[in-house]
């Protein structure tokens, strides 16, 4: 190869090889007419390989020469991502369309885990993705054992190092990811996202090297430890894992919200709102989803100003009642209609009656069919007398009991109060009965023209025997009954 030729490859390498680093493993293509890069398989499985073992890799490109090959350990482990200095560059002798790279583990390779890279470019200027292949590197003589085909598995320290899923936590939290695995983490990656792409977890992830466990810390902070209001809120920790012998792990994920106000306090909300609601019903009340809302407000403030301002809103909230149907309306006129210009005194159940009204007007929607059907249920009926009213009755009937008002005094007079009685109401019945409770009934004497006639009976005997004449003793005798007989019976005698 001419000094020129290989000066001007040596220049598109160093050129290439920038480009590679700044488009951060992407392939890089120049060439027109090939657009093809070159295709690198490791000839070995990644994982357990001792010092002084060697490592083999075939470059074969199907349209192009291959120029170059280049190779690194851990250069990102080594955070070199941004660097060429620890990159070798292999050059490919002209012609050359495949490649076998051998790589020998060198004696004094620290013992553990190491990243090998691997790119190649071709004479078209296409140059390959970066192959990066994890290795744990044992002592000369050690034995590799069987293969690791176990992925890595998490360890979650919940709650303190941590998170629940759907929990909040403080701004800038500290979190711990840590997995166990027989070969040790290759790297554990993470993100933080808005919103979660379950079929996306490498995407801008960002990979920590070498350490089963890594501590990261929650968004919330600003690089002085103050806090971000614009980073509170929901987010997503997307999170995976690769170990040593290059197994990967399931994508995880778990959803927070970054906030000042902790789990303790959103379950506080939920006592203060079952407080404030206890034996209330959510149909009987207008503004009820209203206070879902604020409840809901108030379990989704981020800071603790707009927490303690919900919590006072939660506590002044005032339930507004649904007014009573129409139904239910219709059915209080009707109990009022029941008892209208009716007294407790002179019917049963008025003043039960007209409490179960109030009762029923003050209830709430919920509460007010049983309680009509209770009201319903209570009958408005006519009192009887009271036991003094109904002495006062039963000692005027004796009065009166088998006479005649011709015979006796009064008994007209008694017996219009006792029908009248009859019918009256209790609170009527004094006013009836008091003015003839004390009525004497008495035997009428004979009226004047039956006493005219008893005279002249008498004075047709009068100084006559029955000696001397006929039926004097038959005459003194019907005199004597006539004299103590009733007003209806004397015309008879």
């Amino acid at each position: 190869m001419s000094n020129f030729i290989k000066k001007s490859k040596q220049i598109i390498a160093t050129i290439l090889l920038s480009m590679m680093i700044s488009t951060a493993g992407t392939a890089v293509v120049l060439g027109a007419a090939d657009t093809t890069s070159p295709r690198i398989t490791p000839l070995q499985s990644a994982g357990k390989i001792r010092r002084g073992d060697t490592i083999k890799f075939n470059i074969k490109d199907t349209e192009s020469e291959l120029w170059f090959i280049y190779h690194a350990w851990d250069h990102r482990i080594n955070g070199n991502e941004d660097s060429t200095e620890d990159i070798t560059i292999v050059e490919v002798p002209v012609g050359e369309n495949e490649y076998e790279l051998t790589i020998t583990i060198p004696d004094d390779m620290p013992l553990g885990l190491h990243e090998f890279s691997i790119a190649a470019q071709d004479g078209s200027n296409n140059t390959s993705l970066w192959k990066n292949i994890p290795y744990i590197i044992l002592e000369k003589g050690e034995s590799i054992g069987e293969p690791d085909t176990k992925a890595p598995e998490f360890i979650y320290n919940t709650p303190d190092r941590y998170p629940y899923h759907e929990s909040n936590i403080m701004p800038g939290m500290e979190i711990d990811l840590e997995i166990s695995d027989e070969s040790g983490a290759y790297y554990i990656a993470y993100k933080w996202v808005r919103e979660l792409n379950e079929d996306d977890y490498a995407t801008d992830a960002i990979l920590k090297y070498g350490k089963n466990k890594i501590t990261i810390n929650a968004p919330g902070k600003d690089e002085t430890g103050a806090n971000k209001l614009e980073d509170y809120g929901d987010w997503y920790l997307q999170f995976y894992a690769r170990d040593g012998a290059n197994n990967i792990s399931y994508g995880y994920f778990t959803k927070v919200t970054v906030a000042e106000v902790t789990d303790e306090q959103v379950e506080e909300i939920d006592k203060i709102a079952q407080n404030k609601t206890n034996g209330l019903t959510k149909t009987d009340y207008s503004n009820w989803e209203d206070f879902e809302s604020l409840v809901n407000d108030a379990k989704n403030a981020l800071t603790l100003d707009e927490y303690n301002a919900k919590v006072n809103e939660i506590n002044e909230f005032t339930f507004e009642a649904i007014p009573l149907t129409d139904t239910q309306k219709a059915a209080i006129a009707a109990l009022e209609a029941k008892i209208a210009g009716k007294t407790d005194v002179d019917y049963t159940n008025v003043d039960a009656l007209t409490n179960k009204i109030n009762e029923i007007k003050s209830a709430l929607v919920s509460q007010a069919d049983s309680l009509i059907a209770e009201a319903e249920a209570l009958t408005v009926e006519k009192r009887p007398l009271t036991e003094a009213q109904q002495a006062i009755v039963d000692e005027l009937e004796a009065k009166v009991a088998g006479k005649t008002d011709i015979d006796y005094t009064n008994v007209a007079t008694i017996n219009n109060a006792l029908a009248e009685v009859e019918d009256a109401l209790v609170s009527e019945a004094d006013a009836i009965l008091n003015p003839v409770k004390d009525l004497e009934v008495t035997k009428r004497p004979l009226t004047q023209e039956q006493q005219t006639r008893l005279n002249a009976l008498k004075a047709s005997i009068e100084n006559k025997t029955n000696v001397d004449y006929t039926n004097v003793d038959e005459l003194a005798a019907a005199i004597a009954e006539i004299e103590n007989a009733l007003v209806s019976q004397a015309n008879d005698l």
